[in-house]
């Protein structure tokens, strides 16, 4: 679609489809999963590392006993 209105050159105009938006619809559905995802990641990731403050935690220590 063409845009004549206004002053200057014919500009062109873009509107989404019915399947682009429901296109769109489910790429934001499956983003916010994957955000539920990171965010659950990071969590724990947190919890991990507040889990472990103030001790040193050596992953090869009972490798070299």
């Amino acid at each position: 679609m063409w845009e004549t209105a206004g002053a200057g050159p014919a500009r062109r105009c873009y509107q989404l489809t019915a399947k682009g938006r429901d296109d769109l619809r489910s790429c934001i559905t499956r983003l916010a999963h994957l955000d539920q995802v990171i965010r659950a990641c990071l969590q724990r990731s947190a919890d991990a590392f507040a889990g472990s403050r103030g001790q040193h935690h050596d992953p090869y220590a009972a490798s070299r006993r």
